[in-house]
């Protein structure tokens, strides 16, 4: 292997030999198309792609913090200035979406009802022949993450969004408005 820098002769590139060109960074000899082709003709050919990642990979892990926010506050303008340039309109951000699903989301109903439904229904799997039926099984029964069940249980939350008290009472095969009183429904 030669050594490192020895093909770069008065900034002019290396030579191409039989397809294959000497990388300056690493020192080795590599196929043409592991090098990219630079327009400035003092960079042509001299460094392979593996060295100019490792190099730019360098480069970024050297930013602090402040650097790393100048230069997306930099490519933010630059590309804003590009999309101009071609003719894109400014994108218009619309206001956070209000649909049906999020006014429904906004519904919370106690959980002492919904808990004591849950519980009965563990018991009963318990004593129809599954003894060792637990919170993990029911969240899987009932489709619901174990960290919504583990909230209601422990009492972590102490409201439960009406989309979760439906896809729970869903799964246990019992109506929601069972459950709770069609005053706690709204």
């Amino acid at each position: 292997m030669r050594p490192k820098w020895s093909g770069i002769r008065g900034g002019q590139p290396n030579p191409i030999v039989c397809g294959r060109k000497f990388c300056a960074t690493c020192g080795r000899w590599r196929p043409l198309s592991d090098f990219r082709v630079h327009r400035d003709v003092r960079l042509r050919l001299s460094y392979c792609d593996a060295c100019l990642r490792r190099m730019a990979r360098e480069r970024r892990e050297a930013m602090t913090p402040q650097q790393i926010e100048n230069r997306r506050e930099y490519d933010r303008f630059y590309n804003y200035g590009r999309r101009r340039a071609r003719g894109q309109p400014v994108r218009e951000w619309r206001t956070p979406r209000s649909s049906a699903v999020d006014r429904v989301e906004r519904i919370l109903l106690p959980r002492e009802p919904l808990l004591a439904t849950m519980e009965q229904y563990i018991r009963a799997q318990r004593s129809n022949g599954d003894p060792d039926f637990s919170w993990e099984q029911f969240a899987r029964v009932v489709k619901c993450s174990q960290r919504a069940i583990y909230r209601i249980r422990t009492g972590e939350s102490q409201r439960v969004r009406i989309d979760v008290a439906d896809r729970i009472a869903y799964g246990m095969g019992v109506p929601l408005s069972l459950i709770y009183e069609a005053g706690e429904l709204g």
